[in-house]
């Protein structure tokens, strides 16, 4: 709950001392603090908490994955997180030996809009700049960018050069749709918000690369498709830009001083596909967002491609859709306090985190569930239903995992049964809002509410009573976004000074479950750029049953007890471990 009260705020600027690692710091603050609560308990050595400097390049593994059967609904599961993206000891770095790799040759082209015909502009400056206002949800999000890839096959004989130029056109076409993506990040100091400023004549880059010939560096698509394209072989180093391949985004003090991007593209050829990656800022869109834009770049270039024309919306609402359109009067504003616990509110930059930390090593991997196991464990949660009463297979995914990871943490942590533990869910606002909503729309829009608490021995006690339980919290906190709770979220994101927002979430070594559903993206149905389908939005397709796959990430000392896990083996099993 936000400690702070009412609406006094402190005249302080965005500057490099407050706002270097705010992101980090408001990941890690907490975990000292549980930290702190279980030291008489822990072996801290396993904590990899040695004196070292602080991490500077922790990575971000979200993917989401492809089904058999195109008509399940819910298919694509982002995560089953308890610790979403981080890790500052990847599995594998290749090309770190820079005499021994293959050298990848790369044009960094610059791409400019073609044929600006959208109403959501920004406000134009005197110098020429344009600046667009952020969503008020936005500011709710840290500043971090969200990654997508595409993993294609593409023969060897294909011409890349026109498969490039292709692109080219449609990403022109696309920006021409939300030119806000050119622009880079700033505090705004007057009005106190974080804006996108897109200069005059502005541009995105479009990195391409040939590592068709560097196997050593980035595998072939034949070894991605043999071994389940590993989260960790899809690594950022080669296949997200420079300029947008670190997780924690520094937003620029003001608004003279360059600032980091909004967005980011890149191509990269390997032998016999091609990879086509995305990072745009947290801020300003979000999973399905970005799912969006990739569908617009590819309905455009398949238009270059074929000559015919794309089939889209065209109805483009603006990204910044969910803003207040008044704001809250101070004493309305102070009765929201506590009913949006995850989204905190803060007057000045977090504290500075202690010399010498080091993020704890988080380590990704993928398990698959049949859609037989599926079928069996949503019965399973279903049991003492009342009437009426709906159980997804998302809340009994959920379930099960929650009491998965609170067995993995217990033998380290060492809580006990009256301790209380919750899940925290990321759900799209935009089929909730009680009016329809373009699927052109690209912004921000996320709801994480909180569950209601139970016990850890609720939770862990017998499997017949708790995954039933587990599973009617999870729907009840789904439950709570509204149209009612989304206005309340709006105006309690639109308060004074939005620039030090922050996500309130145990990030490491909490006993709480963050889950993020991806439900509707639909990359393997919209994602054609003119040379077939992606075979990866993260998975292939492989020669299983109809299956749900799920993303998970957690510090690497549980994963042991995870792994040996009966209970989940039951129903899933772990995939993409190609080195």
């Amino acid at each position: 709950m936000d400690r702070r009260q009412g609406h006094t705020t402190q005249r302080a600027s965005c500057n490099n001392s407050t706002t270097r690692w705010r992101t980090a710091q408001t990941l890690v603050r907490r975990c000292l603090g549980s930290l702190h609560k279980a030291s008489n308990k822990i072996d801290l050595p396993r904590w990899d908490l040695q004196p070292s400097q602080p991490a500077t390049d922790p990575t971000s593994l979200g993917f989401v994955t492809k089904p058999i059967d195109e008509t399940i609904k819910l298919i694509y599961l982002a995560g089953i997180h308890n610790i979403q993206v981080f890790t500052t000891k990847p599995t594998r770095i290749l090309g770190t030996q820079a005499d021994m790799a293959t050298s990848i040759p790369t044009k960094n082209l610059r791409v400019k809009p073609q044929n600006v015909a959208t109403s959501n502009r920004g406000q134009k400056k005197a110098n020429g700049d344009e600046i667009f206002q952020m969503s008020d949800t936005g500011h709710q999000i840290n500043s971090v960018w969200i990654w997508l890839v595409d993993v294609f096959e593409l023969p060897d004989t294909a011409d890349r050069e026109q498969v490039t130029a292709n692109l080219v056109k449609g990403l022109e076409r696309t920006l021409g749709d939300h030119p806000e993506l050119m622009g880079t990040m700033h505090c705004d100091n007057e009005t106190k918000r974080i804006v996108i400023k897109l200069l005059e004549g502005g541009s995105a880059a479009l990195h391409v690369k040939d590592a068709t010939a560097a196997e050593d560096q980035i595998p072939s698509f034949a070894w991605y498709d043999e071994h389940d394209y590993p989260v960790h072989r899809l690594e950022r180093a080669h296949l997200i830009p420079a300029e947008a391949s670190t997780l924690l985004m520094q937003v620029a003090v003001d608004l003279d001083t360059p600032g980091p991007v909004v967005a980011a593209f890149q191509v990269t050829f390997i032998k016999g596909g091609v990879i086509i990656s995305i990072a745009i800022s947290h801020q300003v869109s979000d999973g399905f967002g970005v799912d969006a834009f990739m569908t617009t770049w590819a309905a455009y270039s398949k238009a270059a491609t074929t000559g015919e024309e794309a089939r889209l919306d065209a109805d483009i609402p603006p990204h910044n859709l969910f803003t207040a359109t008044t704001k809250p009067t101070p004493d309305e504003w102070e009765a929201l306090r506590g009913k949006y616990p995850t989204m905190k509110y803060n007057t000045a930059p977090p504290p500075l985190l202690p010399a010498g930390f080091v993020l704890p090593v988080v380590k990704t991997r993928v398990f698959h569930f049949p859609r037989s196991k599926l079928a069996a464990l949503k019965a399973e949660c279903s049991v003492g239903l009342p009437a009426g009463e709906f159980i997804s297979t998302y809340d009994s995914v959920v379930a099960l995992w929650w009491r998965v990871m609170l067995r993995a943490k217990q033998p380290l942590l060492k809580f006990d049964d009256s301790q209380p533990t919750h899940a925290i869910l990321g759900v799209n606002m935009r089929k909730r809002t009680g009016k329809p909503i373009s699927s052109r729309y690209i912004g921000c829009s996320v709801a994480i509410p909180h569950s209601d608490d139970v016990t850890v021995g609720q939770a862990l006690g017998p499997r017949a009573q708790a995954l039933p339980l587990l599973a009617r919290t999870v729907r009840g906190a789904t439950n709570q976004v509204t149209p009612e709770y989304i206005d309340g979220q709006t105006q309690w994101a639109g308060g004074l000074d939005l620039r030090y927002n922050e996500l309130n979430m145990p990030w490491f070594f909490g006993q709480d479950c963050m889950n993020f559903g991806w439900h509707d993206l639909n990359p393997y149905t919209s994602h054609d750029f003119g040379f077939g389908l992606p075979s990866g939005f993260r998975w292939p397709e492989m020669g299983f049953d109809s299956f749900l796959f799920v993303t998970l990430g957690m510090e690497e000392s549980y994963f042991p007890h995870l792994e040996k896990d009966e209970e989940l083996l039951a129903f899933c099993e772990q995939r993409g471990l190609g080195s």
